[in-house]
């Protein structure tokens, strides 16, 4: 783990500090990146509660330690574990999109309708559910 990444444990935790995080967004002219602020509000032993800017007025606990902390003391931390959290999401994708791929090439081989013109797979399940 990247010492970026890593916890840093403070004893001096206060409400008046702020947290980072990147996200990404679809807009008219393709997607943009930018970064939260979000102002910690409490601090407990475990954590602390945060605003939440995506959930108007709403607070948000996280763990001041862990593997998946939602938010960072630093950008440059933030940025690491966005470009961590994104690489992760392209696995599944591309995980998904080879299942996908593989189903097609299965179901492109089979006739959908059977020589009455009915729907096979409908056809099946009806008689799955005696419909």
């Amino acid at each position: 783990m990247s010492d970026l990444l890593r916890p840093v444990v403070h004893k001096t935790w206060s409400a008046c500090m702020q947290l980072f995080r990147y996200e990404y967004y679809m807009t008219d002219r393709g997607l943009t990146v930018s970064y939260s602020t979000h102002e910690i509000r409490k601090v407990t032993p475990k954590g602390m509660w945060i605003d939440d800017p995506r959930h108007f007025g709403k607070r948000r606990w996280v763990p001041k330690e862990g593997k998946n902390l939602y938010a960072f003391r630093t950008k440059q931390a933030a940025w690491l574990n966005f470009l961590a959290r994104k690489k992760k999401q392209l696995g599944h994708l591309q995980r998904q999109v080879k299942a996908l791929e593989g189903l097609l090439r299965s179901v492109n081989h089979q006739q959908p309708l059977d020589k009455a013109g009915r729907d096979i797979y409908i056809h099946q399940i009806s008689l799955i559910l005696d419909i």
